[in-house]
């Protein structure tokens, strides 16, 4: 076992999951403000430099993450975490020894968010300094198919002096407590930090979240993507899943033929892609609802949520999710 606040130099053992493009200067600030550890979500390069700038005028010193999603991140997006003096980088979705090398040769603690034991062995052997450990019940992109009852235990035996977060399904303090009860050194929520007024998520993606009470795990929003995702319905999932929930046998091999747009999506062509997404054709970007879009694609976005969506009820500030998830 870690201390987790002495490791990240945090005050609460608390992380505010990475999410698209939602989590930026504002819910950051308010996390470890709090006390916690914000992190920047991914966002076009020159957006994600600036947001970094601002985030570190803002703390003064006080710790955050930056994160960096492999299959749609830049050169550009690197040289960023590099330059700057974010402590800690967090990596999901990919594995790069010679990232892990830049970052460690930078002075930043590295983390990487798993979905299995083997995978979790394989970036701790090669210089992670923890992981955190996704349940299947994440909202978001999943990379693992083990709810996280299942899965962290196993982490925690497999890596008994690392840092071991768990995320999935975290959203008050009985969960929180839970989630520690398996192992986890800290706990990591994205879905509770998503239902804030901090977060840049849309204020009708926002009414969502606290009025819808269910979930599916689809590939539906796959342009330049390729692996499965939790949102909640919409429109555009029922037109186009089947009635078990699963896609039309040819839409994956439509979205095969868009892994070209892998490092537009949620960036500046993702946007106009997702712009232009109707419910007549299913060429759905994997991009989410944010303050700055048109409200009118609510129905033909992703909206991202974990399983936990349905004990949400009502937008709740930062701080006071830090505090809860800290009990």
């Amino acid at each position: 076992m870690v201390d987790a606040c002495d490791f990240l130099s945090i005050e609460k053992p608390v992380l505010q999951g990475a999410m698209g493009a939602v989590a930026r200067h504002d819910l950051v600030v308010a996390v470890s403000k709090a006390g916690g550890l914000g992190t920047l979500s991914y966002l076009p390069p020159e957006n994600f430099r600036r947001e970094l700038a601002r985030i570190e005028d803002s703390l003064e010193g006080r710790s955050f993450a930056a994160n960096l999603l492999m299959p749609i991140i830049s050169k550009a997006h690197v040289e960023a975490c590099l330059q700057s003096d974010v402590p800690i980088v967090s990596i999901f979705y990919g594995f790069s020894k010679r990232l892990v090398s830049a970052l460690k040769d930078a002075g930043k603690k590295v983390l990487f968010q798993v979905g299995s034991v083997d995978e979790a062995k394989l970036v701790v052997a090669e210089g992670a300094d923890g992981v955190i450990v996704q349940g299947h019940e994440a909202g978001g992109h999943l990379r693992g198919t083990e709810r996280l009852a299942v899965l962290l235990p196993k982490v925690r035996e497999a890596l008994p002096n690392h840092l071991v977060v768990g995320a999935g399904g975290i959203h008050d303090e009985t969960s929180a407590a839970r989630c520690r009860s398996f192992g986890a050194d800290a706990v990591c929520s994205g879905t509770r930090f998503l239902a804030s007024p901090e977060s840049a998520a849309h204020p009708a993606y926002k009414q969502r979240l606290i009025s819808d009470s269910s979930t599916i795990v689809t590939r539906l929003f796959g342009v330049g993507w390729r692996d499965p995702h939790r949102v909640m319905p919409n429109a555009a999932t029922g037109k186009w899943l089947r009635g078990d929930g699963s896609e039309p046998a040819w839409l994956p091999a439509l979205h095969s033929l868009t892994r070209i747009l892998s490092k537009l999506a949620g960036g500046d062509g993702g946007a106009a892609l997702t712009a232009r997404q109707a419910l007549s054709r299913p060429l759905y970007t994997p991009s989410c609802l944010t303050v700055e879009m048109n409200e009118a694609l609510l129905e033909v976005v992703a909206l991202y949520a974990g399983e936990c969506v349905g004990e949400v009820r009502e937008l709740q500030g930062a701080a006071k999710t830090v505090a809860r998830l800290s009990t």
